[in-house]
C-alpha cells in the first residue's frame, strides 16, 4: 500500500504527485487501484505486534481500497482543486513509462523503480482485506483523509518555498 502521513522532515515522495495535480496539465488515471493507509496505522500495527511477540509474521495493513481515479480525485478534492481525470490504455501507459525510462538513462538518473515492469503492477487492483490482520480491532485507525491532509500539507511546505 502507499503510505501518506505528515512529514517533518525532508521532501515527501508524493510531492510530484501534489505537483501535477496542481498544474493546468491535462489529467490522466489508468485503471487499477492500490490500498493506501494513514502512516499512524502503521506504527500501531507494528507495536502491537511487536508487543504481542509477533512482530515476525507479516500483516497486512490498510486505511482504505482506492482506484486511482478515486486516489486522485480525493486527493485534489483536499487541494481545493477540481480535477477531471482521462483514462488512457495501458498500452499507452507502458509506451509512457518506457519513454521516461530512456530519458532517465539518458540523463544517468537512476529512479529506483523498474520502469517496464511497473505498468503491469499499477494497472491491477492492488487492493488488500483488511480483515486479514489480527490486529485491526486493537487500535483507534488513524483515518485515511487526516494522512491525505497531513501529506498534502508537507508537500505544500516544498511547493510554495
Amino acid at each position: 500500500p502507499f503510505v501518506f502521513g505528515s512529514t517533518h522532515y525532508g521532501k515527501p515522495m508524493r510531492t510530484p504527485l501534489f505537483r501535477y495535480l496542481n498544474s493546468k496539465m491535462p489529467k490522466y488515471s489508468i485503471h487499477g487501484g492500490t490500498a493506501v493507509v494513514a502512516v499512524e496505522s502503521v506504527a500501531c500495527m507494528a507495536t502491537d505486534a511487536l508487543e504481542a511477540s509477533q512482530g515476525h509474521n507479516s500483516y497486512p495493513v490498510v486505511g482504505a481500497n482506492m482506484t486511482w481515479n478515486e486516489l486522485f480525485t480525493t486527493l485534489a478534492a483536499l487541494m481545493n482543486k477540481r480535477i477531471s481525470l482521462l483514462r488512457i490504455p495501458g498500452a499507452v501507459f507502458r509506451i509512457a513509462l518506457w519513454l521516461t525510462a530512456v530519458y532517465h538513462r539518458i540523463q544517468g538518473k537512476q529512479a529506483g523503480l523498474n520502469f517496464i515492469h511497473l505498468p503491469d503492477l499499477l494497472t491491477r487492483e492492488l487492493f488488500i482485506e483488511a480483515d486479514l490482520n489480527p490486529f485491526t480491532e486493537s487500535y483507534e485507525e488513524a483515518t485515511i483523509t487526516e494522512a491525505f491532509k497531513g501529506t498534502i500539507e508537507s508537500a505544500e511546505l516544498i511547493l510554495n518555498t
